[in-house]
């Protein structure tokens, strides 16, 4: 397996973590999980994401050379971490608010949040063959 072939595979297992929070907040915004257990589990997500995020570095490092390249895996990887970090704070104000009910708004906005990083996965799985996988990637993005 080259160097590439292993950041892409521990980027695939990086970006499930985003995946599984869409699906903890549009579960919590549905009224199907409560927001403790969502909170619990988020923040679970987030420390094994922090816990893989070194190891992702450093195989970017070894299977990158060029800065631009660097720059657009660091910015992918940062982000995709953020996207855990920011549903963790929003797990966590929910839960200290205690509020009975969620704002009407919330549900479609966590659809939608959460259709985009089930998406933002999927397209990840299709880094296994890039080259027979473009068209459903391309099909994915602009979905």
């Amino acid at each position: 397996m080259s160097k590439e072939d292993k950041f892409f595979e521990s980027l695939r297992d990086f970006a499930g973590f985003t995946g599984r929070v869409g699906f903890l907040l549009e579960e919590t915004a549905e009224g199907r999980m409560a927001v403790s257990e969502s909170y619990k589990e988020c923040s679970d997500i987030k420390m094994k994401c922090r816990e893989s995020y070194g190891l992702l570095m450093e195989r970017m490092y070894k299977a990158y050379k060029d800065p631009s390249q660097l720059d657009n895996a660091r910015g992918l990887i940062e982000r995709m971490y953020h996207i855990v970090d920011i549903s963790k704070s929003i797990l966590g104000q929910l839960d200290m608010a205690m509020v009975g009910e969620t704002p009407e708004e919330l549900p479609l906005m966590v659809r939608l949040s959460a259709a985009s990083l089930s998406e933002l996965k999927k397209i990840m799985d299709y880094t296994t063959d890039v080259s027979e996988n473009f068209m459903k990637m391309e099909a994915r993005c602009r979905r």
